[in-house]
């Protein structure tokens, strides 16, 4: 979701989808470097379980988000990103890498899993838990929904957000 970049690591992502070739997984995003987003649509190209979409508006990535049963998100530098938080607040389980700000955002085995990569072991790790993910029964499944989604809540609403600004501006004026 977002824009393709190298650092966003989407060929991690199709190294995966080669892994897992019963799993369907979409990549979402435009590239500012029209080179950068045809190469990565070229590795996609022979895996009939990748569905490459380009730049989609907020309402299409909220739809595919309902639909989906986690994100994988191995991005290695991020602000704060936006999509994981979304992605939490439609209580999806999201994968990410254990570095920049993303051990900020995902609480292991809260809101999803923190794991590194290694590609010797051609994602060997996020394989098995995104099939143990895709195996949660309905009431699993729920269950994490409702917990990812308190703590998007909880941290990342407006309302949140607000009153840790105002606490931010009163330590820091002492008033």
């Amino acid at each position: 979701m977002g824009v393709l970049r190298q650092r966003k690591r989407p060929d991690l992502v199709i190294q995966l989808a080669r892994r897992m070739p019963t799993v369907q997984f979409v990549l979402v995003g435009g590239a500012y470097d029209p080179h950068e987003g045809a190469r990565f649509r070229q590795l996609a190209a022979d895996l009939p379980n990748v569905l490459f979409l380009d730049q989609q508006p907020r309402q299409m990535v909220r739809d595919l988000m309902s639909h989906a049963s986690a994100l994988v998100f191995p991005s290695e530098l991020e602000g704060l990103a936006l999509t994981v938080n979304e992605a939490m607040a439609c209580g999806l389980p999201v994968l990410a890498q254990p570095r920049s700000s993303l051990p900020e955002q995902v609480q292991d085995g809260l809101t999803g899993w923190l794991l590194p990569v290694d590609e010797r072991e051609e994602m060997g790790a996020w394989a098995e838990r995104l099939g143990h993910i895709l195996d949660w029964t309905p009431a699993v499944r729920q269950d994490f929904a409702q917990r990812a989604r308190a703590v998007a809540v909880a941290r990342y609403s407006w309302a949140s957000i607000a009153a840790q600004y105002r606490q931010l501006y009163i330590q820091t004026n002492g008033a």
